[in-house]
């Protein structure tokens, strides 16, 4: 969403930049730097009640990468944050003190055809759009914003994200979100999705550094530290656990048995493989979780490495007799991490792992 919003719109601001520039050079304005607005006070003052609002702390990092000609740097001293209506992928909002000079040159029918699909109020340079107001003042979403977390605002129905990005490609975030926006199994207790979040490694490959997580009703409270910049903003507001920069390519004659699940078969042989953003913790959680991937022998004989891999060896008896066995395979690495579920270890052999690190 986020994503379709620049590049559709952040790139009409150079419709503007022309007029800035000739506004500041004739009119001769010298601006003050106001106080720097708190978190409460970008939700209390936001044009529209759902939102995502990008500070102009990252809005030039922002533009290198979404608008294709540069913008004088000074620009950005005179705008304050841009808003994207969060209920309409064309709206957007630039704060600005320009904003009534904007208004006045409109009312001279200046600049018309440049300008037409600006309009000046409340403060803002509304583009294709116009002032909705507000989220409610005792909104329950304002609790999760975090004081300082003010360079990337979130401020949607069921997602409430803020984050602070530092020069050392380190980005804090909190989030807030709906149980049912996460990509997990329906049935799974409170106690195993803390488990999940709390075992993130990446995110759409971006790196996880800590990850918290606790469950408030209906809503999951992620405090994230990511290995991050304000280039990734596209990726990050998007809790997509899908995307694993890991790669599993299997050798030899193995037949892989439908496209939904990675399960490969040769004659009575088998392997199921599985790459979530997860660390090994997390991983075993997840596969001893789910009824459609759990384990169907259930006496675990033992733990033990082999040749890089976690291995955990269950066996089924019949008689004192050992009629089958199952092993569950871990590798962790710096993305995720390979589970494979086999029947013999031998079968690991045909196994290539590659990861694409960023």
């Amino acid at each position: 969403m986020l994503k379709q919003f620049i590049i559709k719109n952040i790139s009409k601001y150079k419709l503007l930049s022309v007029f800035l520039v000739l506004s500041i050079f004739v009119m001769g304005i010298n601006l003050i730097n106001a106080e720097e607005p708190s978190n409460t006070i970008v939700v209390d003052n936001s044009p529209y009640p759902e939102f995502i609002y990008i500070d102009n702390e990252i809005l030039p990092e922002v533009s290198k990468i979404y608008i294709n000609e540069d913008i004088p740097s000074f620009l950005f001293y005179f705008i304050e944050g841009i808003y994207l209506d969060g209920q309409d992928s064309g709206g957007v909002a630039i704060k600005t003190p320009l904003w009534y000079i904007v208004k006045l040159v409109k009312i001279l029918n200046l600049f018309s055809e440049e300008l037409e699909n600006i309009h000046p109020e409340n403060g803002f340079l509304f583009i294709n759009s116009k002032y909705k107001g507000a989220p409610e003042e005792d909104d329950k979403g304002k609790k999760y914003i975090i004081q300082d977390y003010d360079d990337l605002i979130v401020y949607l129905n069921d997602t409430i994200l803020c984050a602070k990005f530092h020069s050392n490609n380190t980005a804090y975030f909190n989030m807030a979100i709906s149980k049912d926006k996460i990509s997990y199994e329906e049935d799974e207790d409170e106690r195993t999705i803390v488990e999940l979040i709390n075992g993130l490694k990446s995110i759409n490959g971006i790196k996880v550094k800590k990850s918290n997580a606790k469950i408030e009703g209906d809503i999951v409270v992620i405090d994230m530290v990511l290995d991050a910049n304000a280039s990734d903003i596209v990726k990050l507001t998007n809790l997509n656990l899908n995307y694993v920069p890991i790669k599993v390519k299997v050798k030899g004659d193995w037949i892989k048995e439908n496209d939904e699940e990675d399960k490969y078969i040769r004659n009575s042989d088998y392997m199921i493989i599985y790459t979530p953003p997860l660390n090994k913790d997390a991983t075993l959680t997840m596969i001893n979780d789910r009824e459609n991937i759990s384990i169907n022998l259930k006496e675990k004989v033992r733990e033990y490495n082999h040749q890089g891999w976690y291995v955990e060896e269950y066996q089924y008896n019949y008689k004192e007799h050992v009629i089958k066995k199952q092993y569950i395979c871990i590798k962790e690495l710096e993305y995720g991490t390979v589970c494979i579920i086999t029947n013999k270890l031998e079968n690991l052999k045909d196994v290539e792992i590659y990861e694409e690190k960023s």
